[in-house]
């Protein structure tokens, strides 16, 4: 029944497009008429304007920044594949392939060296220098400034 399902929306393409032009974003309307669930014929109708490329580290940081903002509740794979202009399931497999492969985030031992190097800096009751961070840890003072998760009640 699963695989009927998705055959029904990969034919009707231009029927789909119709749809979504009568219904704008009413995915649970659009799944009913083409006699579908919802996540699939959206999933089906954003086809043709996700990524094709190759992941690159950039992305895969920003895809587990993005999964772990759900922390306690279900991820949202449509809405990580929309802000990263991938599928939902590429998203999502993606990631558990990650997580199943043990393959750790490249930044992991820089991130924990600069979130240590600013509670250090922080706690002596210094402003954080970032250049003499930067080159303690081995990235540049951007990279740094976009790993750095101490919080410490001001913007940075």
């Amino acid at each position: 029944m699963r695989h009927a399902k998705r055959a029904v929306v990969a034919r009707d393409i231009d029927g789909l497009n119709k749809l979504v032009d009568k219904h704008s974003d009413d995915w649970e309307q659009i799944g009913r008429e083409m006699g579908t669930v919802p996540n699939i014929a959206k999933e089906s109708g954003a086809r043709g304007q996700h990524s094709k490329r190759s992941w690159t580290v950039d992305d895969d940081t920003r895809l587990r920044q993005l999964a772990a903002s759900y922390e306690n509740s279900s991820i949202d794979w449509l809405a990580i594949g929309g802000q990263l202009g991938r599928s939902g399931a590429a998203c999502r497999i993606k990631y558990h392939r990650k997580q199943e492969l043990g393959i750790a985030d490249p930044l992991q031992g820089h991130v924990d060296a600069t979130n240590q190097e600013v509670q250090r800096q922080l706690s002596q009751g210094l402003q954080v220098d970032w250049a003499q961070l930067s080159q303690a840890v081995g990235l540049d003072v951007l990279k740094c400034l976009e790993v750095c998760q101490v919080d410490n009640g001001k913007a940075r």
